[in-house]
C-alpha cells in the first residue's frame, strides 16, 4: 500500500491527535503550550482561572454527516449513485493542560447502486449494494514542551459488505508520533503506523505530517494539512463561514462470499472538491451543507488473495452533503 493510502486509513485517529492538538476545539491544551506566548507569573485572577482550567475535565461531541453522489459514467460503460452516512461520538479527557486522551467511536453505512458497470463486475454489472464500517480509536497526546508534542494511538474496526464474515473484516492499527511547532500556526511531525489490511498483510509505515494555518485577515484563512487537505475559509460573521476544500478520501470493505469476487476486497478512492457553508446558531451546535465534485474517482476489486480483478475510473461526479455536530 502506498503512503497516501495509509494516510487516508489513519485519518480517523491521527486527525484527532496530530491535527486536533492545533485545532480550535483544543484551546485548553493550547493556551498553556503555544510556543510564542510569554511565560511568566500571571496575575492572581488569571492564575486562578488557569488553575481552574487545568483541572481534569471531559468534553463530548456528537456528529452526523451524510453525502450522496451521482456518477455519470464509469470506464467501460455504466453509471452509478452512492451515499454514505457517518455517525460519530468522541470523548476528550483533558487530564491536564499538557495531556489529553481522545476516544472516538464511529459507525458508517454506505450504499452503491451500479447500473451496467461490466468493467467493474463482468458478471452482471452490479457487484454489490450496502456496506458498513465501525471504528474504535484511542489517542493520547502530551505536550512535553512549548513546541514539542508526542502521541500514541491504537484502534480497531470492521469494514464489510452487509453479509460478509465479521471475523474476516477486522482491521487494527497502532502507532506513535511526534510534532514540532515551528510557529503558533505551523507544525511539522512524523508518526510511525503499524496496521493490518483486509488482504491479510501487516504494514509498518512512516507518515510525515504538516499542519499549517495562514490567516490573511480577520475573515480569510487557508489551512493545509497532510490528512485534512487544503481548506480556504471566509468568516462572513461570527456564526457563519464559507469554505472551499480539496481533499483525498479512501475506503475499503470486505466482500461477502457471493458474486465474482467472493470474500474479496472493494476499494473506493477519490479526490474531492467541495464548497460549503458552516452555521453555528447556538454555542456548541454547528450545521454544515454544500455541494461539490469528485474530480477523480477509482473503484478497485481484489480477490481473496489480494489479486486485482478490476480497476475502472469514473468521470467527475456531482456531490451533495450535509451534517451537524454538537459539542458539550
Amino acid at each position: 500500500m502506498r503512503p497516501a493510502v495509509a494516510v487516508a486509513l489513519a485519518c480517523s485517529f491521527v486527525v484527532a491527535s496530530m491535527v486536533g492538538v492545533a485545532s480550535a476545539q483544543t484551546t485548553e491544551l493550547e493556551a498553556a503550550n503555544r510556543p510564542d506566548e510569554p511565560v511568566g507569573q500571571a496575575p492572581d485572577e488569571d492564575q486562578a482561572e488557569s488553575e481552574a482550567q487545568a483541572q481534569p475535565r471531559f468534553l463530548y461531541e456528537l456528529s452526523l454527516n451524510t453525502h450522496a453522489e451521482t456518477i455519470p459514467h464509469i470506464d467501460g460503460g455504466g453509471d452509478a449513485t452512492s451515499t454514505l452516512t457517518r455517525a460519530e461520538f468522541a470523548v476528550t479527557w483533558l487530564a491536564s493542560q499538557r495531556t489529553r486522551a481522545i476516544l472516538e467511536v464511529s459507525n458508517e453505512f454506505a450504499y452503491y447502486d451500479f447500473d451496467e458497470a461490466y468493467r467493474l463486475d463482468p458478471v452482471d454489472g452490479s457487484p454489490f449494494g450496502s456496506f458498513s464500517r465501525q471504528n474504535f480509536d484511542l489517542t493520547v497526546a502530551h505536550a512535553i514542551s512549548q513546541r514539542w508534542r508526542v502521541l500514541g494511538l491504537a484502534g480497531a474496526g470492521f469494514a464489510r459488505e452487509r453479509t460478509a464474515d465479521v471475523g474476516d473484516s477486522v482491521v487494527w492499527r497502532v502507532g506513535v508520533g511526534t510534532s514540532y511547532y515551528v510557529t503558533r500556526n505551523v507544525s511539522l511531525g512524523v508518526s510511525f503506523l503499524v496496521q493490518s489490511e483486509l488482504e491479510g498483510h501487516v504494514e509498518i509505515l512512516p507518515l510525515p505530517q504538516i499542519d499549517a494555518t495562514f490567516e490573511f485577515d480577520e475573515q480569510w484563512s487557508l489551512k493545509l494539512a497532510t490528512i485534512g487537505g487544503a481548506t480556504l475559509a471566509y468568516q462572513a460573521f461570527e456564526e457563519l463561514a464559507f469554505t472551499l476544500k480539496l481533499g483525498y478520501q479512501e475506503r475499503q470493505y470486505r466482500l461477502d462470499d457471493e458474486g465474482f469476487a467472493p470474500e474479496g476486497v472493494f476499494q473506493d478512492k477519490s479526490i474531492d472538491l467541495t464548497a460549503g457553508v458552516n452555521w453555528q446558531p447556538i454555542p456548541g451546535l454547528e450545521v454544515n451543507a454544500g455541494l461539490g465534485s469528485q474530480l477523480w474517482r477509482r473503484f478497485k476489486i481484489k480477490d481473496a488473495d489480494g489479486n486485482r480483478l478490476s480497476r475502472p475510473e469514473t468521470d467527475p461526479t456531482f456531490m451533495l452533503f450535509a451534517g451537524l455536530s454538537y459539542s458539550f
